[in-house]
């Protein structure tokens, strides 16, 4: 574990997530929603807020060594 290094990075809601995961009718259009609910029709993600941490990024990676 002494060769790789971890960086952990937080999944925040910004604006573009709003356009699918938003308040329905207000922050996601009509069309969208209609079009989710179609695609997924037991969707229950929405009605996110703005700047909500909604889980983290894990990325590991090999330590660069200095020649």
């Amino acid at each position: 574990m002494n060769d790789r290094q971890v960086a952990y990075y937080p999944i925040m809601t910004n604006q573009m997530c709003m356009q699918c995961h938003g308040e329905p009718k207000t922050e996601v259009l009509t069309t969208t929603l209609a079009k989710i609910n179609t695609l997924y029709p037991n969707n229950k993600v929405t009605g996110y807020k703005l700047n909500e941490l909604r889980g983290i990024w894990v990325v590991e990676m090999d330590k660069q060594r200095s020649e």
